[in-house]
């Protein structure tokens, strides 16, 4: 099976985003009707995405702001968080300027993007090109990055594969929070009881 390297800009739309002042998003596009806005404290370490955050760009406001489609990969760009905030969006939204948003061709599985952005291969491009004393990507930069690719059915396979492991982990990771969390609340009662009954027998 023949994979192939690409640039990363050259089977990818790669933007960042739009900022906003913090004054304009209080008085236009706080707790509207709108496209969500999502910014680089909105994506979590685990891959999940705020969408409801209470910043939305209104309809007549969004031709001024860049969209990042359904399907794309959202990325942070600079800061502590640079390339390990990591989020595959499943929604439309306007985005920072923090944050790239990384939008595949048809020649690729929108997801399999996703899973490269986590995988060494992109990681340690990402590391080596931070500069600055904030430490960021720049947008040309992270174009130049390249990626291996597999046949089309392969990258499919490899998503499956991945959704469905990462989902058992997932799982048991919550299972494994909701002991911890039932044994806490035992504990905490256990410490009051002893008190309380301490306190009767002093």
């Amino acid at each position: 099976m023949i994979w192939n390297t690409a640039k990363l800009g050259d089977v990818c739309f790669i933007q960042s985003g739009n900022s906003i002042a913090a004054k304009k998003k209080t008085e236009l596009f706080t707790n509207v009707v709108g496209t969500p806005y999502i910014a680089t404290k909105d994506v979590d370490f685990n891959g999940s995405i705020n969408y409801k955050n209470g910043i939305y760009i209104p309809q007549e406001y969004v031709n001024s702001f860049k969209i990042s489609q359904s399907g794309s990969t959202l990325v942070c760009a600079e800061g502590g968080s640079a390339g390990r905030k990591i989020a595959f969006s499943m929604n439309d939204c306007c985005f920072g300027n923090k944050l790239f948003s990384i939008t595949p061709n048809n020649s690729l599985d929108a997801k399999y993007i996703y899973y490269y952005t986590l995988n060494e291969e992109f990681q340690s491009q990402f590391k080596a090109a931070l500069h600055g004393l904030i430490g960021g990507v720049s947008l040309k930069k992270i174009k130049e990055f390249t990626i291996s690719i597999p046949p089309l059915a392969e990258q499919q396979r490899i998503v499956t594969k991945l959704d469905t492991a990462f989902a058992e982990i997932d799982e048991a990771i919550n299972i494994i929070e909701a002991k911890k969390i039932k044994e806490l609340k035992k504990l905490k009662s256990a410490i009051l009881n002893q008190e309380l009954q301490s306190r009767e027998d002093a």
